[in-house]
């Protein structure tokens, strides 16, 4: 008899295994699988923002790491040459003194192919810039915000972009030298044009520079497919932040600082500092003018 129910209890205890086996092979049920889905896509809600948050601030890190390394070669610049600014011309019209050759021309090129500036283009041109020699070279992510995805939208062609503001986009870069745009008034830039014999050579030095540390020196700029632009497209044809509304042909509204950094973009100033501040800042006199 006993032995009766030691085997009646292992029959038992095998069907129980046995159940238990074939209701694992079933997998989860729908019931479960939604309660899984349903968590996963709760911390994805939860996750995904704080990651796209840490990846801007690591860019904005880049960035403002960019600006400062820039801003300190162009103090080197100045230590060089006696305190004179280079200059920063629009395209197809660059001058050795110009502080980067950004357009393929390169003025001090001898011999090679010649536009009808008497500019030598070259692929290498931007190599030879003068703020490279303190920059230990060039490379391209140095001279761009790695959140300034509209340049990479640029270079790849990417469909739907606003066709005029593409066609005006001719600099390529993030970083901007601060520039009035009156030849008769230079600063912080200098004013260098060549017009066949008539050579214009107005020097900006920095020791003209009222209260440096209150004054943008390299703007992080935004590109006109970031705009609004309402209709006016300027800004992007040289390689300087435009601040007067004046130009020699004309009225010239005044360029804008970038906000890609949660509404703020990193600015170098004149004392080698960085400040990373909203784009009204830079529509400030005290702030974009350096002779106030």
């Amino acid at each position: 008899m006993k032995c009766a129910r030691v085997k009646f209890a292992w029959y038992r205890r095998g069907a129980q295994l046995l159940e238990r086996s074939v209701r694992s092979d079933q997998g989860f049920t729908l019931v479960e699988l939604l309660v899984v889905m349903a968590i996963v896509a709760l911390l994805a809600a939860l996750l995904l923002p704080a990651l796209s948050r840490a990846r801007e601030r690591a860019n904005r890190i880049v960035c403002l790491n960019n600006s400062r390394q820039i801003s300190l070669a162009l103090l080197a610049y100045l230590e060089d040459n006696g305190e004179a600014f280079p200059a920063a011309n629009g395209v197809n019209w660059q001058e050795p003194e110009n502080w980067i050759y950004w357009d393929g021309h390169d003025p001090t090129a001898s011999t090679m192919e010649f536009d009808g500036n008497g500019n030598g283009y070259s692929p290498e041109a931007i190599k030879h810039s003068p703020i490279v020699r303190y920059t230990g070279g060039f490379n391209t992510n140095l001279f761009r915000c790695p959140t300034d995805r509209t340049l990479r939208q640029l270079d790849n062609g990417a469909p739907g972009l606003d066709p005029i503001a593409v066609g005006f986009q001719f600099y390529r870069f993030s970083y901007s030298l601060s520039r009035s745009g009156v030849e008769a008034w230079p600063g912080m830039s200098s004013e260098i044009f060549h017009f066949g014999s008539l050579y214009i050579r107005a020097y900006f030095r920095a020791s003209s520079i009222s209260r440096p540390s209150t004054k943008i020196m390299l703007a992080e700029e935004r590109t006109l497919l970031e705009g609004p632009n309402n209709g006016t497209y300027s800004g992007a044809e040289s390689s300087a932040w435009v601040w007067s509304t004046y130009m020699a042909y004309g009225v010239h509204p005044p360029d804008r600082l970038a906000s890609r950094h949660n509404g703020k973009g990193n600015q170098a100033f004149a004392d080698g500092h960085i400040e990373t501040v909203k784009p009204q800042f830079g529509l400030m006199p005290e702030h974009f003018d350096p002779r106030q």
